[in-house]
């Protein structure tokens, strides 16, 4: 089965108004499944107030370590 999305986000007793990114090796792991299933996965990034949508974990991480190399 194809992972075609990821929701992260956060939640606290302040609240967090912004979205939350995901870190360096979560990025890579999300490139790491594209790659593998050749197709990209949305990573929506949920905040109090606002969803962020990008297209690609590769947009998060341009500069992603690549097996292939």
């Amino acid at each position: 089965v194809k992972v075609t999305a990821i929701a992260i986000g956060a939640a606290r007793e302040d609240e967090i108004e912004d979205s939350i990114s995901p870190c360096g090796l979560c990025r890579q792991s999300i490139v790491d499944v594209e790659n593998r299933q050749q197709s990209f996965i949305n990573v929506l990034l949920v905040g109090k107030f606002a969803t962020r949508i990008i297209d690609s974990a590769g947009f998060l991480l341009p500069l992603a370590f690549d097996a292939k190399i």
